[in-house]
């Protein structure tokens, strides 16, 4: 009995001394930085012979865990820091670690540099508390077992959340042979060092690369797009080279560069194509009222392709656009408001022909002495999730919309008439027109309009269209009251809006798309 008191007592105290706050074990952050990796020894561009030391320098803030040099694209040796090497070399080469080991916030604990050799089993790890990984590789390699030429070796590092450094390419010359052949029949080695291929570009960027020759390069040429655009002369038999693109000077875009070279004998030896993306004209957010105390001084100040975006609040003018630019409201239409009293139109644009990138989206629209939002002669654009009241005029205008326009999940009422189209081929769906005085849908076409609205609602208006009238599709919904909350132009749960708009759109949550400014691939919450 004594003993399993004894027992339990000591449970207890483990259990207790295990779990205080000192030794709780906390996730630790996830890491995505590569380690860092670089050549210390020989110098690039040297000519060597017999065995040479080769040297890295390795850098990671937590954990070195493997290392491997390959020569000319083949893998030599894999070294496994600081357990064991493996690799098909008959010499044993160290690794040398400074600084501290797994675990522990100090990141200025050092130890003593030690070296890791062969084990069959690897050797643990030394129980050493710190923070940082700093250290070297080394690796001795005899020449004599290679042929006289041009050889490239390079590392690369992994940490234990398995993320990849790589060191750049180290260009060396072999020579064990005192006698040159007769005859050059060997190109020069061309190596790309930044960038990266498949970078994005911007600016001034330099572009560098190195070659070596076993006698001597003659020139270096840079191709752009497969045309010359750099030509550079060197004599020496090791060429580190720096070229400076000023990419503000071609158009945004993907670019190939190519780098050649030829020595003394005219050999020619090409690097790979690397290829880029150009991208100067970023387009930019420019906010309303943080940057641009009006609506129109942000669309005067920004670029086409920029997004214009409004925080909540009244603004009152009237809005000309000119310009691809994509207009809309943070928190949506109930919380953005443009009164365009003494301003005509509420928003007017001209000559703008995008409707991928242009848009005016997420506002009330109201109080406007014309047409609430009027697309000039041939201006297109999406115009969606909009309210549009009181309109002296039509709500929305098209005149002369022949490239495709956009209109849906809007509402527009207490205008005459709703919507006026003058030859359009606009998409005019999901929409809600309610109180119209005349006529919901105007053709002010004489003939045929080849625009067909479908997927709509309209209740309360004059008479639906004119003469010559507009053809409509087989899915809107006439003299049905679309049952909006008290206080709100959101649908309430027995309108007859939900779950009908067209088929092709979706509201954000994935359900078919409801009809009017709440609904929509666009719709605000």
């Amino acid at each position: 009995m004594r003993n399993a008191i004894i027992f339990v007592f000591s449970l207890v105290l483990f259990l207790f001394i295990g779990c205080t706050e000192e030794n709780i074990v906390t996730a630790p952050s996830a890491d995505y930085t590569p380690p860092d990796i670089w050549w210390t020894a020989p110098n690039p561009g040297s000519t060597l012979a017999d065995t040479v030391r080769l040297r890295l320098g390795i850098f990671d803030e937590d954990w070195v865990d493997s290392v491997r040099l390959l020569k000319n694209g083949a893998e030599v040796v894999t070294i496994i820091p600081p357990y064991a090497i493996r690799g098909n070399s008959t010499t044993i080469p160290p690794y040398y670690c400074r600084g501290g080991q797994r675990g522990g916030q100090n990141k200025n604990a050092s130890t003593s540099p030690f070296a890791i050799t062969r084990s069959n089993p690897p050797l643990p790890p030394p129980s050493v508390e710190g923070g940082d990984v700093e250290g070297c590789v080394e690796y001795l390699w005899d020449t004599r077992s290679d042929s006289d030429g041009v050889h490239v070796w390079e590392a690369r590092a992994w940490d234990d959340s398995g993320n990849m450094g790589t060191s750049p390419a180290l260009l060396v010359r072999v020579k064990n042979n005192p006698e040159p052949p007769p005859e050059d029949h060997t190109p020069p080695v061309v190596s790309w060092c930044s960038p990266q291929p498949g970078d994005t570009l911007e600016g001034t960027v330099e572009l560098r690369f190195q070659v070596l020759d076993d006698v001597g390069v003659d020139s270096v040429k840079v191709y752009l797009n497969g045309r010359e655009w750099q030509n550079l002369i060197d004599g020496g038999q090791y060429f580190d080279c720096q070229v400076n693109w000023i990419t503000s000077e071609v158009m945004d875009g993907d670019y190939i560069v190519q780098v050649k070279a030829w020595d003394c004998s005219q050999n020619v030896g090409m690097s790979e194509v690397i290829w880029f993306h150009v991208w100067n004209n970023r387009p930019r957010v420019l906010w309303v009222p943080d940057d641009y105390e009006k609506i129109q001084d942000a669309i005067n100040a920004s670029q086409d392709g920029d997004t214009v975006r409004v925080r909540a609040g009244i603004y009152r003018e009237g809005l000309r656009i000119m310009k691809r630019v994509w207009l809309e409201s943070e928190e949506g239409p109930e919380l953005t408001i443009i009164e365009a009293v003494g301003y005509g139109f509420g928003i007017a644009v001209y000559g703008v022909r995008d409707t991928v990138s242009s848009a005016i989206r997420g506002f009330t629209i109201r109080k406007c002495e014309s047409d609430g939002i009027y697309l000039g002669e041939g201006a297109s654009l999406r115009i969606m999730n909009n309210i549009v009241l009181n309109a002296e005029r039509a709500g929305i205008a098209i005149w002369h919309g022949f490239i495709y326009s956009a209109i849906v999940n809007n509402i527009i009422g207490n205008s005459s008439p709703a919507l006026h189209i003058y030859i359009s081929t606009a998409n005019i769906s999901n929409n809600i027109l309610f109180n119209i005085e005349n006529t919901a849908f105007w053709n002010g076409y004489l003939y045929e309009n080849p625009v067909v609205p479908d997927y709509n609602i309209a209740f309360e208006y004059g008479r639906i269209t004119n003469n010559p009238p507009i053809h409509f599709g087989d899915h809107n919904i006439f003299d049905q009251d679309p049952q909006f909350l008290e206080n709100s132009y959101r649908l309430s749960e027995l309108s007859p809006g939900i779950d009908s708009g067209n088929p092709e759109l979706l509201d954000p949550d994935g359900s078919r798309s409801d009809i009017g400014a709440y609904g929509g691939p666009h719709a605000y919450p």
